[in-house]
């Protein structure tokens, strides 16, 4: 792809300046690509290595994994972008660029092909992580059951964004819209972790109801809360116009079209958290039973 789009790249288009909302849209979409996106399935990945693998090569490899190839794809998707339209066929597919016309005619079926048997190699993943998270939450059904119903749901709305709306638009829109909760509930696991540095009850893992982790009624009002406010503060940054549903922040709206929601529902929610739990959350620790994240993450295996 590099090869056959980087000789038609529209240089000059660089020369013509560019607005705030352009550039924090760019870091919204290679943040929920490639960053917070990966976020709830760590522990699913965690899990499966050895104990005394080392915490640094975890987060450098797992860090440089995804972000080196993600951001050279991002600024191979910039130049395709740049590729003035009429350099050959013509052909448009649905859902990509008309910079994709920069590309032979007999790229069209490789790249078609490659595409296809990603797309199954890394929903294979997200289908196992999300049969987790429905186990977790208390869906009584195997693993298998729970794959089925997400293939279902996965299919219906993908027929609906075929059919009836703009595969584009409403990708970006979904991207950009669960920054929203993802950035606050990623704010909030980490304050978490570092409160209790990293110490887990054994019981309370395995323990479905009561427990030290059962708090009121299952609920954790004390995060609740600061997930809904971090929320609200990120809906207040967030540039959502031009997609379905349409939104502009008050923020955004002040910052010609800015997008930082994902940095304030960070910085909100995990205030809030960290002022409700500092004192809480250190306390449970004390209690007998605590083990390390790693033989934790065994025991929940």
């Amino acid at each position: 792809m590099a090869i056959l789009v980087l000789p038609h790249v529209h240089w000059a288009s660089l020369q013509t300046g560019t607005t705030w909302w352009l550039w924090t849209t760019a870091v919204v979409l290679i943040v929920s690509t490639g960053g917070l996106g990966w976020t709830e399935n760590a522990a699913d990945y965690s899990r499966y290595l050895p104990k005394e693998t080392s915490k640094a090569r975890v987060f450098w490899s797992a860090s440089l994994g995804a972000a080196i190839p993600s951001v050279l794809l991002e600024l191979l998707g910039v130049c395709a972008y740049m590729v003035t339209v009429h350099v050959a066929s013509g052909r448009e597919l649905v859902g990509i660029p008309s910079a994709f016309t920069a590309y032979a005619d007999w790229f069209f079926w490789p790249f078609m092909i490659v595409a296809i048997l990603q797309l199954f190699a890394i929903n294979t993943i997200d289908m196992y992580s999300s049969g987790v998270t429905l186990q977790a939450i208390g869906i009584p059904l195997k693993r298998w059951g729970c794959i089925l119903i997400d293939t279902v749901v996965s299919g219906v709305v993908t027929g609906l964004v075929i059919f009836k709306g703009n595969l584009y638009t409403d990708l970006s829109g979904f991207l950009d819209y669960i920054l929203v909760w993802l950035g606050a509930w990623f704010a909030i696991l980490m304050v978490d972790y570092f409160l209790r540095k990293g110490q887990y009850d054994r019981a309370g893992l395995v323990q479905k109801i009561g427990g030290l982790y059962w708090r009121n009624g299952g609920i954790n009002w004390k995060a609740l809360v600061a997930l809904i406010v971090g929320m609200f503060a990120a809906l207040m940054w967030t540039d959502a116009l031009f997609y379905t549903p349409s939104y502009q922040g008050p923020l955004s709206n002040a910052t010609g079209g800015g997008d930082l929601s994902w940095l304030l529902g960070i910085v909100v929610a995990g205030a809030i958290y960290w002022a409700l739990s500092f004192r809480s959350v250190p306390q449970e620790v004390s209690g007998a039973g605590a083990v390390a994240p790693p033989e934790a993450a065994k025991i929940a295996s």
